[in-house]
């Protein structure tokens, strides 16, 4: 298993907890209504949406991936901390016979 990971730092003019609480918190209702053309739906496959929480992202045709599922490694809200591990993917390179390397994924 080949592991990988980023980290994205930047500077914004809304506060770390509210772009936290968008992006992570609500990011599952929001991301399908604000990226319809990206986005097609978001299901929480196992929990609550808390740690260990299977979640599946399903893409548009416009995307090559037509799906991403992830379990929730880390969700730490006091501290803004999220990691999950993406654990299965489909996409048109795999149809294509070219494959996927799993690997893990940390976004804080």
């Amino acid at each position: 298993m080949a592991l990988s990971g980023f980290t994205v730092e930047f500077t914004s003019p809304v506060s770390a907890t509210k772009l936290f609480n968008a992006g992570i918190i609500d990011g599952r209702n929001l991301g399908p209504k604000f990226m319809p053309q990206v986005i097609e739906s978001f299901v929480i496959l196992e929990g609550d949406g808390g740690v260990g929480t299977i979640q599946q992202f399903n893409f548009t045709d416009a995307m090559p991936i037509k799906y991403a599922k992830e379990r929730v490694d880390i969700l730490d809200k006091e501290n803004l901390e999220y990691k999950y591990t993406l654990i299965e993917r489909w996409s048109t390179w795999q149809e294509s016979g070219m494959g996927q390397q799993p690997h893990y994924v940390g976004v804080r």
